[in-house]
């Protein structure tokens, strides 16, 4: 099943891009959705064999040769089939433009006070007649059809004004601005279609090289870069736990006095506080008994040093 999915998506693009269609003008001509199309393509579904049978139609296949056979674009020929008839399509609207012309021609001329006037008809019908086949241009063919078919548009507009100019405004001598107006949209039209052509067919080459130079260099794609590898950081030591350090009273200095535990599991000494002349007044000490209980609290000290009666 698979294989047979990946057969008729493969034969389904080669086809297309051969008759020069869209996935939309495919699916316009099958009454489907574009992203229908995309599926088959893509092999993400199989069409219905009626559908089958109407694409081989299209493409001037037989269905055996749609389901089987691989690079069958090789010898299908779709394009005579498809572009026969866009071709009479197209003819006939912009014949039948001019019969309209014709038509109201013949109306003015019938008429007496447009009779001298008639003959103007024709000038105008090239706009109308520009302006289908560049509908029909930009729903069918390629991208040099819908340039020409602009630059119709245009001189036809250019046309017009060069004879109503003639016709009413005889004295006007600024024709000239005219032409230049014209040739400035003319380098625009083709600029427009030039830059149409590089965005779609050349700007997606030149991203998929860089791309691929850049996977070669061993740098990654812009959306996906490298990244260096981290090493992982040191776990830091838990700091010790230590009492905030008492402060000389004269001299404003610091004397370290850290709460600990000696050998025997006694707290020692938490603060030391000096007088005046440096000598010890206070001294917080804490002793233990075996069952892990306090004892003494605290003891004081005097100014020569003997300790007093500790609670």
């Amino acid at each position: 099943m698979d294989e047979l999915k990946e057969t008729i998506s493969k034969n389904l693009v080669q086809l297309r891009d051969k008759a020069h269609l869209t996935q939309r003008q495919l699916a316009e001509m099958l009454n489907y959705s574009d992203k229908a199309v995309s599926k088959w393509e893509r092999g993400e579904a199989i069409p219905d064999v009626r559908v089958l049978i109407q694409i081989c139609k299209i493409y001037g296949i037989t269905l055996d040769e749609l389901v089987t056979k691989k690079n069958v674009a090789e010898s299908a020929q779709p394009e005579k089939h498809i572009n026969v008839k866009r071709l009479l399509i197209t003819c006939i609207s912009a014949v039948f433009v001019w019969f309209i012309a014709a038509v109201i021609f013949l109306a003015l001329v019938f008429t007496a006070s447009t009779s001298d006037m008639a003959w103007m008809v024709f000038v105008v019908a090239p706009l109308p007649m520009s302006i289908v086949l560049l509908v029909f241009c930009v729903k069918w063919w390629n991208k040099v059809f819908q340039g020409i078919t602009s630059s119709m548009v245009l001189w036809s507009c250019v046309l017009i004004a060069l004879e109503f100019v003639h016709q009413f405004a005889p004295d006007f001598k600024a024709i000239l601005w005219i032409y230049l107006g014209a040739g400035v949209f003319e380098v625009l039209l083709i600029m427009w279609f030039v830059l149409r052509w590089f965005m779609k067919s050349q700007l997606p080459k030149i991203k998929a090289t860089r791309q691929a130079r850049r996977k070669a260099a061993g740098k990654g794609t812009k959306s996906a870069p490298v990244k260096a590898a981290r090493t992982p950081k040191a776990s830091k030591a838990p700091k010790a736990d230590l009492t905030p350090d008492s402060t000389d009273i004269s001299g404003g200095k610091e004397n370290a006095a850290a709460k600990g535990k000696d050998a025997g599991g006694s707290v020692k000494p938490a603060a030391v506080r000096k007088d005046t002349g440096g000598k010890d007044t206070y001294a917080a000490l804490i002793t233990k008994d075996p069952d892990g209980k306090d004892t003494d609290a605290a003891a004081w000290k005097d100014a020569d040093g003997s300790e007093k009666a500790g609670t």
